[in-house]
């Protein structure tokens, strides 16, 4: 799905792109009958940057990391690891007398953490062939001919699907944290219904208003046990649970057809709230077994928890292996940490 994209992955990968061409055009054995001459190598060039171009504007709709938590400043990608403090809230300021010796220590209420930021890669290639192909085009004057794209997207969305695991999970051997396994982030378990045993809000026993109890639920324990400090503004879902919720009625049986997600959203509109749901299908096998569904629930802002990512996507310059030129390519990343972890909450068997 075509998507906006940062200008910094373009500049970043056009050197590699341009490299790409120059040393393709430049073999002594691109053509046995005909070498490239300068004219042919910028066309080559020319080509080879529109992919890059094209590539690096699609977008992978299904993989929320990007959407769950801002951008992390400052860190270059020679980074190798970054520190940030997690906080509580128990803590508070005194009133103090002249010459008071007993001020409260808020570091008793900050754990300082170290992440770690590594390297994901992997690589794509073209032919001498493809090369040829291009070049043929362009003397025949179809100056429209590109190399295909293709490569390039499969190439950057590996990377991407490696991340968005990443993000959500962790990965402990790494020193990597996942947004959905924070231990000091509550955790909280579905009601029950009145009628039947199932929890889930896809299990059929529950009722709507069962489910928007749940949605109340997971607003009320942020907002409590933070204090009022935080409120939650996004919510975090298997799909599955989200389309579920999204047709279920309100009040089953009568006229009246709004649906759970619509009296949910409505009221936390009209109440100056407004909540963004974001599908995650990495959810879905998040819960404390890593078997079942977990929604979060959280307020999305730098304050509480932050994407560590110093280097997005880059595309090194080629390397000659026997008839074809690849491609290696690398992001540098350190995945989602939470500062702040009581302005979210956890909740399973949905």
């Amino acid at each position: 799905m075509p998507g906006q994209y940062s200008v910094r992955n373009l500049r970043a990968s056009h050197p590699a792109v341009i490299e790409m061409a120059n040393v393709c055009a430049n073999e002594d054995d691109i053509s046995s009958e005909r070498r490239a001459d300068s004219n042919e190598t910028s066309l080559v060039a020319q080509s080879l940057t529109s992919v890059a171009l094209d590539a690096l504007t699609y977008d992978y709709a299904e993989l929320a990391f990007r959407r769950l938590a801002p951008l992390q400043e400052g860190l270059s990608p020679g980074t190798e690891s970054y520190r940030w403090d997690e906080l509580d809230w128990r803590g508070m300021a005194k009133i103090i007398e002249n010459y008071a010796d007993d001020l409260p220590d808020v570091s008793a209420y900050i754990k300082s953490n170290t992440g770690t930021i590594k390297s994901i890669g992997d690589a794509f290639q073209y032919t001498k062939q493809d090369i040829r192909r291009v070049m043929e085009a362009r003397r025949q004057g179809r100056q429209s001919e590109v190399l295909d794209v293709d490569r390039v997207v499969q190439a950057r969305e590996f990377i991407e699907r490696k991340k968005d695991v990443i993000a959500a999970y962790g990965d402990t051997k790494s020193g990597l944290p996942g947004v959905l396994k924070n231990v000091n982030v509550t955790l909280l378990t579905a009601s029950t219904p009145a009628s039947g045993t199932s929890k889930k809000w896809t299990g059929g026993h529950k009722s709507g208003a069962e489910v928007l109890k749940d949605f109340r639920t997971l607003m009320s324990a942020v907002r409590v046990q933070s204090k009022g400090i935080h409120t939650v503004t996004t919510i975090v879902a298997p799909i599955e649970e989200i389309e579920a919720v999204s047709v279920m009625p309100l009040l089953a049986g009568s006229d009246n057809q709004i649906t759970v997600l619509q009296q949910f959203l409505t009221s936390q509109r009209d109440m100056g709230r407004p909540i963004t749901i974001i599908p995650w299908n990495r959810c879905a096998t998040a819960d404390a077994a890593g078997t079942g569904p977990r929604v979060l629930a959280y307020q999305n802002d730098a304050r509480v928890l932050r994407l560590v990512e110093p280097l997005d996507f880059e595309a090194d310059p080629p390397q000659r292996v026997n008839f074809s030129f690849k491609v290696p390519c690398e992001s540098r990343y350190g995945s989602i940490y939470w500062r702040r972890p009581l302005a979210g909450a956890f909740m399973d068997f949905v």
